[in-house]
């Protein structure tokens, strides 16, 4: 007789065998959202480290797009990387992203309205808790659309750079710098006076 194959003889172990577990628990879900939200926070200290570069018009034109988009799903990347299963589809995976532009967006705002600028007026905050805060919510979520084995293979040298996630990096970046730019104009010539 095989060695593999049981004998009639032999006791038959009863106990099923464990089964993996193909949807993650609510818990697991929230977990998923914990960590993007602490993300997030990350976003907001690489942030506001380029902020302290300076670099003239190059940072908020240039740099600052493209630097906050690429670290404000920092929760979103710890997921992919070393707990891909609780990311369960790329719409959720872009709503995680999503989820941490919005944080970033009404932190990013509160320091604007409460340190950088001095009485602001009414305009200004609902600008900045609504139009800044829906713009880093939707290129965040477009980021996220990106987030997935490819980038993490793109990371570890296993694939060309940004490779398949390029476009939707790229698409934000320009979203997050024509946003900055027109905005930057409009203040400047009066057009939009924020009081």
């Amino acid at each position: 007789m095989n060695d593999q194959t049981p004998s009639l003889a032999e006791p038959i172990d009863a106990t099923p065998a464990p089964v993996a577990t193909t949807h993650p628990s609510a818990r697991d879900y929230v977990l998923a959202i914990i960590i993007a939200l602490v993300g997030a926070l990350f976003g907001i200290v690489g942030a506001f480290i380029q902020e302290l570069r300076g670099g003239g018009l190059f940072v908020p034109f240039v740099a600052g797009p493209i630097i906050e988009e690429a670290v404000k799903p920092t929760g979103v990347y710890y997921l992919q990387a070393r707990k891909p299963h609780l990311l369960r589809s790329q719409r959720f995976t872009a709503m995680l992203s999503g989820l941490s532009g919005l944080v970033f967006g009404l932190v990013e705002s509160t320091i604007y309205v409460f340190v950088y600028i001095s009485q602001p007026g009414h305009g200004i905050i609902i600008f900045r808790y609504t139009v800044d805060v829906a713009l880093h919510t939707v290129c965040s979520f477009i980021v996220g659309l990106g987030i997935n084995q490819r980038l993490i293979d793109s990371a570890e040298g296993k694939v060309p750079f940004l490779d398949g996630s390029r476009r939707y990096y790229i698409t934000a970046i320009a979203i997050h710098a024509v946003f900055n730019i027109t905005v930057t104009v409009l203040s400047l010539t009066d057009t939009w006076n924020f009081k």
